[in-house]
């Protein structure tokens, strides 16, 4: 789960420096024509017409500008809704991946079984049944509890790790 947030973290950091830079290149476009007009400047210069005679014309003036800006922040907004998504459903799977496990685990319990519950209480399963568990806790009086079979935590070495690993 915490390598899933590194690597959306890197994703983000380097949308945003890609979309940074667009405004950038939208000026070195705008400045591009002025340029090759310099260039241009020691041939001859072909008559200008005032007015554009074609649409085509009429849509390559510099007021297309404003347009590239607002497709790049469109398509910033579709990359950022696009990884909040993706994170969304990354974080959702590992969720559902324990949740699937946790309910596996607490479908195979069955008398013998080594436990641990959600209180740190362990002990050997005597019974269980659809609802609970009963647990022998203590081998010298013969001492049980009964628990809801949700508040197992863990069954057999699984349990122990747990119990390790969380301190």
């Amino acid at each position: 789960m915490h390598r899933a947030s590194i690597v959306v973290a890197a994703f983000l950091m380097t949308v945003l420096s890609v979309c940074a830079n667009l405004p950038a290149q939208a000026t070195k476009e705008a400045i591009a024509p002025a340029a090759v007009a310099k260039d241009t400047a020691a041939a001859p210069a072909p008559a200008v017409s005032a007015a554009p005679s074609t649409p085509a014309e009429a849509t390559s003036t510099p007021a297309s500008a404003p347009a590239k800006k607002a497709d790049s922040q469109q398509w910033l907004l579709f990359v950022m809704v696009g990884v909040f998504v993706l994170f969304y459903v990354w974080m959702g799977r590992g969720r559902k991946k324990e949740q699937k496990k946790r309910a596996e685990m607490l479908s195979t319990l069955k008398k013998g079984d080594k436990v641990t519950t959600i209180g740190g209480v362990t002990g050997i399963v005597m019974e269980a049944s659809a609802d609970e568990v009963v647990i022998k806790v203590d081998e010298a009086s013969n001492t049980k509890i009964r628990f809801a079979r949700w508040a197992i935590r863990g069954v057999g070495e699984d349990s122990k790790a747990e119990n390790t690993s969380k301190k």
